[in-house]
């Protein structure tokens, strides 16, 4: 929570000093650098974790085995597959082969990060694993803004070679941390064996999960041009916020939703769920009307054809939250598989949507897919969980009661937005109201 906060704070600065193609070229990085980090590590990272939590002996060994696969894997596999087809990949994504290296790089430094946190996960040393990630996001950070205006003139690059110089110097850091952990250096096949049967069904989900989240990004570099990728990003940047809001609604819910489902006390369940949506489209449509006014303040004016979508994407939060609801009676019931389809399918939505709608309306119907999307892995996941899995979910209905009503109040308040009504403020005054009289009757009762 706190490092997505530190990375939150540190959009409106990046807005200053890196126009809307800069920041568009450094969105697009991550996108790829997202995917490209699932294919080369094929999840072996995540199984560390499990390994621990299932086991805990030979933890060193374990860990050795793995790290010796993925640079047996990198070397022999993929190196020379990035050197042969390097000016096929940069130019089919259209990014400088200088870029492109940058990718390959951090992409294999990550791996090593990767095994340290699923390691300081795994032993649960929760604190030290967060004040790495902080120090790690702020150094990145200062690095950055130090290359971008200092050492670089090409701002995009320097950005990106901020990135890639954060997650080399922290990859030797935890390489050295995990070569400490490791006191038997055999190899052992039967732990190569456990972590691709762990993680290799994982990276189709992964993979998924990334490009319903990413895909966007690409899809507009390839049919506009990078500057409209860097005004929905921003756009997507700041309607994120909420995400950290589900995330933290989720992890706090979990292990209480855990309790009630052994004594099947659904009743329980429906009631707080119900109460979270509720408390989660309060919050919604409160930082929807708040970044209205904050956004023109903080972050640059060269953004601000992108501000209207904040509204939607903070829209797509609240559908994920749905899809949480139901997708986590399939994680109870160990049915990970039917999350990975819901996750697919969805991902499938988002593509098909984006080839289909951008070149028609621009860049800005991307925030209309992505809550499309977002809303079509919500009710698969309600289908799953009712009808195959059969669990006593909440109602679709009563789900609806409340989604209805917001949906309407974003695609009016985006209406307001973009000038086409006028007297906006009304319309806000009246929401905060009619918010407050809702809070105050739900209070009484």
């Amino acid at each position: 929570m706190l490092t997505k906060g530190v990375v939150f704070i540190s959009i409106p600065i990046f807005s200053r000093i890196l126009n809307p193609t800069e920041f568009g070229v450094v969105s697009v990085f991550v996108s790829l650098f997202m995917i490209t980090s699932i294919l080369i590590q094929l999840n072996v990272a995540g199984s560390i974790r499990q390994y621990i939590l299932k086991s805990n002996k030979h933890t060193g060994s374990y860990i050795f085995n793995q790290v010796l696969f993925f640079l047996l894997f990198f070397l022999i596999l993929v190196l020379p597959i990035t050197i042969l087809f390097k000016d096929n990949i940069s130019s089919y994504f259209e990014i400088d082969i200088k870029i492109y290296y940058l990718l390959i790089t951090g992409s294999f430094a990550n791996v090593f990060i990767s095994f340290y946190e699923y390691y300081l996960l795994g032993v649960n040393k929760s604190k030290e694993f967060s004040i790495f990630s902080f120090v790690r996001a702020v150094f990145e950070i200062v690095v950055s803004i130090i290359f971008v205006l200092i050492l670089f003139t090409n701002k995009d690059i320097g950005r990106i070679s901020g990135m890639v110089l954060t997650y080399s110097l922290f990859a030797l850091y935890s390489f050295y941390r995990i070569i400490k952990l490791i006191k038997n250096y055999t190899f052992d096949p039967k732990y190569i064996k456990y972590a691709l049967a762990f993680g290799t069904p994982l990276i189709i989900h992964q993979l998924s999960s990334v490009v319903l989240a990413q895909a966007d990004r690409v899809i507009i570099s390839k049919i506009l041009d990078f500057e409209y990728v860097g005004l929905y990003s921003m756009a997507y940047s700041l309607g994120m916020v909420m995400m950290i809001v589900v995330t933290a609604f989720n992890s706090a819910w979990l292990p209480k939703f855990y309790n009630l489902m052994k004594t099947n006390d659904y009743k329980t369940i429906h009631k707080n769920l119900i109460t979270n949506l509720k408390l989660l489209i309060i919050l919604s449509i409160l930082a929807s009307i708040i970044l209205n006014y904050l956004l023109p303040i903080i972050i640059s004016k060269e953004y601000a054809d992108s501000f209207s979508l904040v509204s939607i994407i903070i829209m797509s939060a609240v559908f994920m939250f749905i899809y949480l609801m139901y997708a986590n009676f399939s994680f109870y019931q160990n049915k990970t598989w039917y999350i990975s389809i819901g996750t697919i399918l969805a991902a499938i939505v988002n593509i098909g949507l984006n080839y289909l709608l951008i070149p028609i309306y621009g860049y800005k119907v991307a925030a209309l897919t992505t809550v499309i999307s977002y809303l079509s892995m919500a009710i698969l996941h309600y289908l799953i969980s009712s009808k195959i899995l059969h669990s006593n979910v909440v109602k679709v209905g009563l789900v609806a009661k409340f989604i209805l009503p917001y949906t309407l109040w974003v695609i009016v308040y985006y209406y307001f937005s973009i000038g086409y009504f006028n007297y906006s403020f009304l319309f806000e005054l009246f929401t905060v109201l009619l918010l407050i009289w809702i809070l105050y009757k739900s209070n009484k009762k």
